[in-house]
């Protein structure tokens, strides 16, 4: 999978492109996925990670958030 914000490519395509994809798992038995802002660019747009990996062997634990990144989180 790859993602481009470059022609031909828009920057528009590519985030309805990845809602579409956490859509199609969100649900999903076996597949974890999760999109989140980690920063915005200079012109504003926000910058996202998208995670995708197995269930199998998924905890609750999380990783302590770094300051000042992933804006929309509060941290």
């Amino acid at each position: 999978m790859y993602f481009a914000w470059t022609y031909p490519y828009s920057f528009e395509e590519s985030l309805e492109k990845s809602r579409k994809i956490v859509k199609k798992f969100q649900n999903h038995d076996y597949v974890y996925i999760h999109r989140e802002v980690v920063c915005y660019s200079k012109e504003k747009r926000p910058m996202e990670m998208l995670t995708i990996t197995g269930k199998s062997k998924q905890t609750e634990n999380r990783e302590s958030l770094m300051d000042g990144l992933f804006p929309e989180s509060g941290s």
